[in-house]
């Protein structure tokens, strides 16, 4: 009887007990939301951001490595004059690959250059994505090939058994020139008390590709005459497309061709343009995104007393116009690039700390400074600029393999 009871008379809730306990639900809601949302907006940024520091590390580290290995497997003279095609690329953003060949419509070749550049800045007349610089290394190991990583040396045999004898490397299978890959020899010998490294050629041709008869590696007209020649042989590219006796990388700004949400507007996308052995178009393989600037300074020995004295960021026009490959082998120490990106995307909740939006991209260097001293972000970003975090990232690299 009694839980009967307690069925036939317990109350219910009121409507304004409802009403109170369904608003301080939607209150604790709305206060969930808004930590929620704000959590997750804190999470995407970092994430983001996190993304464009490796983006950085990896794609830089790129940049840092083919500038420490400009000049690899270049010869510094022809045996014979050469012709031989190079870059083809039309203008990018008004930067012309073309003006930096040392093949191509140049006949006969000049040996090639190390390191040449295009100043973005030129106030005769400015060039490149928002007036950025033009960058162009080039070694055997600039290309993306993996034949283009290999190298060997070649020895006399002796005069009974005409030919060479080529050094293979012990447990690196992988790192051996295989048969049909494309390589430049190089003979090296001092002429007058200087070192010269002269491309060896045979009959008109500067390429040679690897042959493989029974077990033994050869390469059919390229050994060396005598006991007291070594040869050395670099890969270039695999097959018979090559036809640059050296690979050339391009560094540079341009429109991003994947769109990216996250960038701020006015900004583009580093890459390091591949020049084709077939038909010398540039090959973009993107490194970094949400990029505003490129700036490169060289800083030059130009007196032979192995100090710097002087720094150049104007295309290395101080070194003559064009600069000789020699006299860029004798005379650049370092290369410095800057690099003016953003991490992460927009957050509303960032200010930069700078009212004017005006951006030094670069460094002062005995008292004076090169690269970009104003670069005008709120003119290329616009409204919201200050709303990313953006950042200079320098790459300072000595060329290992000028010298």
């Amino acid at each position: 009887m009694r839980a009967r009871h307690l069925l036939t008379t317990a109350r219910g809730f009121t409507l304004p007990e409802l009403v109170t306990v369904m608003g301080l639900f939607v209150i604790i809601l709305m206060i969930s939301a808004e930590a929620f949302e704000k959590i997750m907006t804190t999470s995407s940024q970092q994430t983001t951001a996190a993304e464009s520091q490796i983006e950085g590390i990896v794609g830089l580290e790129l940049f840092r490595a083919d500038l420490q290995q400009a000049g690899f497997g270049l010869p510094w003279v022809y045996q014979s004059p050469i012709t031989f095609p190079e870059c083809t690329e039309p203008p990018l953003n008004g930067a012309d690959p073309t003006s930096l060949n040392d093949g191509g419509a140049t006949s006969p070749a000049r040996p090639p250059r190390a390191v040449i550049g295009i100043n973005g800045d030129d106030p005769a007349r400015p060039t490149g994505f928002n007036n950025s610089d033009y960058l162009a290394v080039k070694a055997t190991v600039a290309g993306m090939n993996p034949v283009a990583r290999k190298w060997t040396y070649l020895t006399y045999t002796g005069a009974t058994t005409p030919g060479s004898r080529v050094k293979s490397w012990r447990g690196a299978a992988a790192s051996n020139l295989q048969a049909g890959d494309r390589v430049i020899v190089v003979r090296t010998g001092v002429v007058n008390g200087i070192l010269r490294k002269t491309l060896v050629v045979e009959g008109g041709a500067y390429f040679t590709t690897a042959r493989v008869t029974g077990s033994v590696l050869t390469f059919e007209g390229f050994t060396p005459p005598g006991p007291l020649e070594t040869y050395l042989v670099y890969g270039v590219d695999s097959g018979d497309l090559a036809g640059m006796p050296f690979n050339r990388a391009d560094y540079y700004l341009d429109t991003p061709r994947k769109q990216n949400d996250t960038c701020a507007p006015g900004t583009g996308t580093l890459y390091k343009g591949v020049v084709d052995q077939d038909g010398g178009r540039v090959a973009p393989h993107a490194l970094l995104d949400c990029v505003a600037d490129l700036q490169v300074v060289y800083s030059l020995d130009t007196n032979g007393d192995g100090t710097v004295d002087l720094h150049d960021n104007a295309g290395l026009t101080a070194l003559g116009t064009p600069p000789t490959a020699e006299a860029i082998r004798r005379s650049v120490k370092e290369v410095r690039v800057y690099i003016l990106s953003h991490e992460g995307k927009r957050d509303r909740g960032f200010t930069y700390p700078s009212a004017t939006g005006l951006i030094p991209v670069g460094e002062t260097l005995n008292g004076v400074f090169y690269g970009k001293q104003a670069f005008d972000l709120a003119a290329v970003a616009g409204p919201g600029w200050q709303h990313y975090r953006w950042k200079v990232y320098p790459i300072v690299a000595k060329p290992m393999n000028l010298d």
